[in-house]
């Protein structure tokens, strides 16, 4: 189990980050970044930060979420979805305490502050729209979403079947 202390070195990857789908309560893009801390030793350890996990304020950034526990300390990537973990690398034993927590944070948060996060969600959204009717089908299909074909559907509701299913 590696703690992380002051002697620790960060990086966050600028080239690792993922824009996954708006979140269906707050309406942003879930952005995951990945970013690696190095031990004095030279040793190498990974993590995830990503928005949307706190929704009283879901542009912030977290390493690990612990929902009412907040500040006790628990292992980079835990509380997580799958879809956030997906292709990242996350060493499991890694323990970041609340001061680097922090720090990574506000830098992911210069990566990405919340006008950015809601331009890229009103990109989203206007991309969908421009899609015709069919194209939408599609991806429904390709997201493994049901009840896309059934008789009434409208446009709006494959948009927030995706942007629901994201």
């Amino acid at each position: 189990m590696a703690r992380v202390n002051n002697s620790y070195t960060f990086s966050i990857d600028t080239d690792g980050v993922t824009i996954l789908g708006a979140h269906p309560k707050s309406g942003l893009p879930t952005v995951s970044i990945q970013g690696s801390c190095v031990s004095p030793d030279g040793d190498v350890f990974d993590f995830v930060a990503t928005n949307n996990l706190d929704m009283r304020y879901a542009d912030r950034f977290k390493v690990n979420w612990n929902g009412n526990k907040a500040r006790m300390p628990e292992v980079a990537g835990h509380g997580l979805t799958d879809e956030v973990k997906a292709g990242r690398r996350i060493t499991t034993e890694l323990v970041i305490p609340r001061g680097p927590r922090i720090s990574i944070a506000r830098k992911c948060a210069q990566l990405f502050p919340l006008s950015r996060q809601l331009s890229l969600a009103a990109t989203s959204s206007v991309v969908l729209a421009d899609l015709s009717v069919k194209e939408l089908k599609a991806r429904c299909q390709e997201a493994g979403i049901t009840g896309y074909s059934a008789k009434g559907v409208r446009k709006a509701d494959l948009i927030s079947m995706i942007e629901t299913a994201v």
